[in-house]
């Protein structure tokens, strides 16, 4: 499919179907930071191209002032990716959407646990969708920040505390 990163247009061959090439047309809220938890790696370049080419602007990650959106993608569940999403859940109203490099990743209730952890959604990598449903919930997400924002600023409501925008939200 193609890869597009700033002006220049790239094929990337990543043993993927055809893709509509979306990153010269980013919507509001398509934006997120990225990182990869695991020790195998070989599928984050892949994952990330494709992020990219669904419209969405990928970020650097910094653990320790996260922005409010991101997607941490993993290819090892372990006590350090659940130590990761508690970590992120402590911090200021971030949401994660945690993606499974592999189906096989979050059955048996890993999805659920991930989701105790700190995660704010959990999806498993499919080449064919999931770049696009990542876009989707990041725009939704986007909207809801929004329309949350405008709430608080249009009632006389006073606090931005995680527990009342969740509340708000």
């Amino acid at each position: 499919f193609l890869f597009t990163h700033g002006r220049s247009r790239t094929h990337c061959v990543l043993g993927m179907p055809q893709l509509p090439d979306r990153s010269s047309t980013l919507a509001p809220g398509a934006e997120a930071w990225f990182h990869f938890h695991g020790r195998d790696s070989s599928c984050e370049q892949a994952i990330r191209d494709s992020l990219i080419c669904a419209g969405i602007r990928l970020a650097s990650f910094d653990s320790l002032a996260p922005a409010s959106r991101g997607v941490l993608s993993f290819g090892d569940v372990d006590g350090e990716l659940f130590a990761l999403l508690s970590r992120l859940r402590c911090g200021t109203h971030v949401r994660v959407l945690a993606v499974a490099a592999d189906q096989s990743l979050v059955r048996g209730g890993i999805a659920w646990q991930l989701l105790q952890a700190g995660a704010s959604d959990v999806i498993a990598w499919d080449a064919d969708r999931t770049a696009e449903e990542v876009r989707a919930r990041l725009e939704r997400w986007s909207a809801v920040d929004r329309l949350a924002a405008q709430c608080l600023a249009q009632e006389s409501i006073v606090g931005e505390s995680p527990a009342w925008l969740a509340l708000v939200e």
